[in-house]
Formats: structure tokens, C-alpha cells, sequence
């Protein structure tokens, strides 16, 4: 039985802009060769914020130019939802109000956070689109990811891949078809220890990503629940791959992402890649991802999207989304 549709406007999307760092210069950090650097991960280059940069200041730096993409005012955003991994500026206020007074606004919305790793914008896509179908017009996603504030050569398998990003995406009331007309998320605690940054308070350890398990067994588990989540938005959806336009994957790295995109069948046509120049960017990789595809200018309406990802927890889903409206956006 298919599932009931979720309507869903995609109103505007935007990435920060953010300098680039090449991989040759985390190679001379590491110690390692470039070439093997790149072969392993995939990665040419990833971005690095300003030492002073907050994560309030670069999620309103993305939430304000997907605003323009929308032709929304910042006014008109009732509900902001903060995506992120790593706890931000503050554990305690939400850090997504730091975004709201970065846009001048306060009394007129209401702002959380939301940490699912790398599936957390799925799971806030999810939630929007929850909230359209009981009333809300507009809300801001923005997804805000700085990587490089919890990596250190000390570890080298999360600082050779983590950059700094934010995505945003406005949504809302859709004028047409728009909507989630399937998605799965699920998460198993089993995988808890694959991918973990603790709390500096309980383990007494500096805050860094860390992986905990092999690079074998974490391209197995994802592979696995990739195909699973995939499968399982299809059939919610009631319809086949043959009708799926565009893929938004999480991008994790370079290998990663190949071995899901063929897991799924994607076509080159399909997606964009972005891991190669902006790095491993946790759960801003999906948000940036489909900021890239609008940015092709060839998203019409009607058009099938299949986004999925899978992160630390572990937690893995998908989604098909039908977009629709002017110029692609739904």
C-alpha cells in the first residue's frame, strides 16, 4: 500500500560560501601523499570557516540567500529548524535561535535544533513537510556542519575527510503536485560506536569525531541500508527507480558514494557531486546536494527526487520527493 502523500513546497535552496582548503594541505598535515590522499577519499578540496565564524552566523548566511531563491522574506518564517551533528554555539539554548537573531527576528516563529548525524536534514524535510499538512506556510531548514572544529591530525581517518558547509532550504505550501510521497527513516543503536564524538563532561577526552568502526564494516552496514531505504521509499511511493529524475545522496566520501550510487543504479545524469570540493559535510551534505541540482536549472516540474543518506547512530533513510512549480522548484 502506497503512502499518503506529505505536500511539500521547495521554495528556494543555498550553500554558504566558504574558502576552499586543498587536500594537499591536509596531506602535508598528515604526512601522507597527496595522490594517496585523493585516491582514498575522493576529495580534491573541502571548506574551512573563519576561526571566528559561529554557527548562527554561517546557518543565517545560507538560511538568507535560499530566502532570495524563494523570494521569501525572513519574516515570513514560521517555524526554523537547525540541523547539525555536533552541538554548535550552545547545547542550551538551540542554537537555531542564535540563526533567528542573526535575521533579526524573534516573536514571530519558533526555532529548534534537530541531531540525527548525517540523515538529519531527511529527518527535518520529514518534519516540515508534517507541519505544511497542519497549517504552517513557510519554514527554513538549514543544515550547519563544522568539521573542522572537532577534527585534529591526531585522527586521521575523520580529519582527511570533514570540511565546514551550511545548506539551507525554504519550504512550504505547495502551488501544485509538490510533496514527500514516500520516506523511510530508521535508526539502529547497534551501529552506536561507528561514528561518535562524546561530550567533553562525561568522557573527559577533547571533543574530536572519531570512528569506531572499520572502514569494512561501515561500507557494508551502509550498502546494506541504502538498498533497504531506497527500496522501501519506493514502494511507499508507489512507484518504480525508472520514474526517479534526480538522486540526492549523502555524500561521505568519495569511494562511499560511488559504491551507494551504483548500489541504487544512479545514472551520471542523475546527481551532482559535491564531496570532491566541499568534503565529508555531515548533515549538510544532503541540504547542499539539493541546492546543487536546482542549481543545474534543469529541475522541472514534476520531476521525482530520491534523496537518501545514512550516518552515525546508525541512521539511514529515504525519500521521494515530487517537486513542482516555476522553474523546478516545488
Amino acid at each position: 500500500m502506497a503512502a499518503q502523500p506529505l505536500p511539500l513546497a521547495i521554495l528556494g535552496t543555498a550553500t554558504a560560501n566558504l574558502p576552499a582548503v586543498p587536500t594537499a594541505a591536509v596531506a602535508a598535515r598528515l604526512g601522507v601523499p597527496e595522490a594517496d590522499l585523493v585516491r582514498k577519499t575522493g576529495i580534491l578540496a573541502r571548506r574551512a570557516a573563519p576561526p571566528e565564524m559561529t554557527f548562527g552566523a554561517l546557518g543565517a548566511q545560507a538560511v538568507r540567500a535560499a530566502l532570495s531563491a524563494a523570494q521569501r522574506d525572513a519574516a515570513s518564517i514560521e517555524r526554523l529548524i537547525l540541523v547539525n551533528s555536533t552541538g554548535c554555539d550552545d547545547l542550551c539554548p538551540a542554537t537555531a535561535n542564535h540563526v533567528a537573531r542573526e535575521l533579526g527576528l524573534g516573536r514571530t516563529l519558533d526555532c529548534f535544533d534537530v541531531n540525527n548525524a548525517c540523515s538529519g536534514f531527511l529527518t527535518a524535510l520529514d518534519l516540515a513537510a508534517r507541519c505544511v499538512a497542519t497549517g504552517y506556510d513557510t519554514l527554513a531548514i538549514v543544515a550547519v556542519e563544522m568539521g573542522s572544529r572537532y577534527t585534529d591530525p591526531s585522527e586521521p581517518r575523520s580529519y582527511a575527510i570533514f570540511g565546514d558547509g551550511a545548506a539551507a532550504a525554504i519550504v512550504g505550501r505547495p502551488r501544485g503536485r509538490g510533496a514527500i510521497l514516500g520516506s523511510y527513516l530508521r535508526n539502529d543503536p547497534a551501529d552506536l560506536e561507528a561514528i561518535r564524538m562524546t561530550i567533553p563532561r562525561a568522557s573527559g577526552e577533547r571533543p574530536l569525531l572519531r570512528f569506531g568502526g572499520s572502514n569494512e564494516h561501515i561500507m557494508k552496514r551502509s550498502l546494506e541500508v541504502v538498498a533497504e531505504s531506497v527500496a522501501e521509499a519506493l514502494r511507499r511511493a508507489a512507484v518504480t527507480a525508472e520514474r526517479i529524475r534526480w538522486i540526492v545522496p549523502h555524500q561521505p566520501n568519495g569511494p562511499l558514494l560511488d559504491r551507494m550510487l551504483a548500489t541504487v543504479g544512479a545514472r551520471p545524469s542523475q546527481y551532482v557531486r559535491v564531496v570532491h570540493e566541499h568534503g565529508s559535510l555531515g548533515s549538510a551534505s544532503i541540504a547542499l546536494g539539493l541546492d546543487a541540482i536546482f542549481r543545474t536549472g534543469e529541475v522541472r516540474p514534476g520531476d521525482l527526487g530520491l534523496l537518501f543518506g545514512v550516518g552515525g547512530g546508525a541512521s539511514y533513510g529515504a525519500m521521494v520527493v515530487e517537486f513542482d512549480g516555476e522553474e523546478g522548484r516545488s
